[in-house]
């Protein structure tokens, strides 16, 4: 075998290693990214089967933003996923740039599309497996307020609001909006009502109670008197109690009749100027 031969022969095996070893590290690569994405992705479900959904109209505070998930749809003929998300940044700080990741329980990430982002409304859209069962919506801080930190928003079947998405302009999901906060606002309204109700329901029996103990008292010892003062006592401050929340609660009912009517002055506006 001449020199040249022995010479190619080398080269030829040097070049096989090569390769075999490039192999061994894209492998190992691809190992440590997908077990990586594994743990990273696990550690967001806990040990439910099937995640617990964010409530809607719940306002979440964090790093002085008040975070409301108003809407999470889903479009079974698209496998399309529309959220929005109402942001208040009671800091002020200008810093009114989010960045979005959407992931599925079973595949991983997801490509998150903006459709509207503004520093109080926020609109994405995703395309979902059609064999989805849960998923994570991550709003990541910015970072002059807090790098790397990021808070969740999650969905399952049973919760997301199945219904044909269509992409709006800014002004008609604004009109979504004020028409979905009129909704929550007259609900809270129902809610205060019927808390007023039971209260005076509650108020009633304790003046029952206390007109039964104070007839008893008159056949009673004076160790008996004593324990029905007591009780009086206590059925009384119950009731100054009630008084105080049917107050509390009748002002939360002004704020919100207040707050329906700024609304559709606000949607009349918009819907002006969107015809």
């Amino acid at each position: 075998m001449d020199n040249e031969t022995k010479s190619r022969l080398f080269f030829l095996q040097k070049e096989k290693k090569l390769r075999h070893k490039n192999l061994i590290i894209r492998t190992f690569l691809v190992i440590l990214i997908a077990g990586y994405g594994f743990f990273f992705t696990s550690t967001l479900w806990g040990e439910q089967d099937v995640v617990k959904a964010t409530p809607y109209a719940t306002t979440i505070t964090e790093h002085e933003r008040d975070m409301t998930l108003d809407t999470w749809k889903y479009d079974k003929e698209q496998n399309l996923m529309e959220v929005a998300l109402s942001i208040q940044n009671n800091a002020m700080d200008g810093h009114d740039q989010y960045t979005f990741k959407a992931i599925d329980r079973e595949h991983g990430f997801l490509s998150v599309d903006p459709v509207v982002e503004s520093a109080d409304l926020v609109v994405l859209q995703f395309h979902v497996p059609a064999s989805w069962q849960s998923l994570s919506l991550q709003l990541y801080f910015p970072d002059e307020v807090a790098e790397g930190d990021f808070r969740s928003f999650y969905m399952n079947r049973d919760a997301v609001q199945t219904a044909s998405i269509k992409t709006l302009t800014e002004t008609g999901y604004r009109i979504e909006k004020y028409e979905r906060d009129i909704t929550y606002a007259e609900s809270d309204i129902e809610t205060a009502q019927k808390k007023i109700e039971d209260n005076n329901e509650q108020i009633r029996t304790f003046e029952q109670e206390i007109k039964s103990i104070e007839d008893d008292m008159i056949y009673q010892t004076a160790r008996e008197q004593e324990n029905s003062r007591h009780l009086i006592e206590t059925a009384n401050s119950n009731i100054q109690k009630l008084i105080q929340e049917n107050t509390d609660t009748g002002e939360d009912i002004e704020e919100s009749q207040e707050k329906i009517e700024m609304l559709k002055k606000r949607l009349k506006d918009l819907e002006e100027t969107e015809k």
